[in-house]
């Protein structure tokens, strides 16, 4: 998209070549006026990063793959805790399996994540990430015995978290004693946060291993 616009725009001033009619000046003039932005640095950058693992994994050998040495493995397995295994707790978002896995997430992340980051800041949405990544990952070594890769955990948070950004709080009552403000919780929110974390709760006891509905579950909650 950015080529077409610049070679649009290059027709229409006239460099080397003139357009002999006047609606690609037109369409150059309204093409520029629109220029890439970015909003939310975190959240660009978490997409960005995943492609990149996803494509050096599919361009590489199995040897060399990235996935085997960044993904969560039960605790058991963490026999290099303190040299390399820690990495695992936070680079495990990053790496999916396959593009479809990877389309599935970031399709919510970057419809959700643009709004969070604005509303609560980037540092603020960073820390909570970090602490949801690393928390479900913990929890999921050491209580399961399957393999854990994807940002799902991140989608759940968002989810959960999204849905609070219509909450305001600190509202005052009017009939409260000594001026104090009472917090509002919407129906609304309270009935996703019961049925998204009751759901993957009862998913994680039925699960096969495939897909990890227990860390959705930490995330909606974190998220809550």
């Amino acid at each position: 998209v950015v080529g077409v616009i610049l070679a649009v725009r290059w027709l229409a001033l006239g460099y080397g070549v003139r357009t002999p009619s006047s609606w690609a000046r037109r369409l150059a003039r309204r093409a520029c006026r629109f220029r890439l932005v970015v909003r939310a640095p975190v959240v660009v950058t978490l997409a960005v990063l995943s492609c990149l693992v996803l494509a050096y994994d599919s361009a590489m050998p199995h040897k060399r793959r990235l996935q085997p040495h960044i993904m969560i493995v039960p605790w058991r397995y963490c026999t290099h805790f303190w040299t390399r295994d820690w990495l695992r707790f936070f680079a495990y978002s990053v790496s999916h399996k396959n593009l479809t896995h990877l389309t599935g997430n970031f399709s919510s992340i970057l419809l959700i994540g643009p709004l969070l980051e604005q509303t609560y800041g980037s540092w603020r949405l960073l820390r909570i990430i970090v602490v949801t990544v690393v928390l479900a990952g913990v929890l999921s070594s050491v209580l399961f015995n399957t393999a854990l890769i994807g940002a799902s955990v991140i989608v759940f948070l968002f989810l959960i978290l999204g849905s609070s950004v219509a909450c305001h709080m600190g509202v005052p009552e009017g009939g409260s004693p000594g001026g104090r403000s009472k917090q509002e919780v919407p129906v609304s929110f309270a009935g996703v946060l019961v049925l998204t974390f009751g759901r993957e709760i009862v998913l994680a006891l039925k699960s096969d291993g495939s897909v990890s509905h227990f860390s959705h579950a930490v995330g909606g909650l974190i998220g809550g």
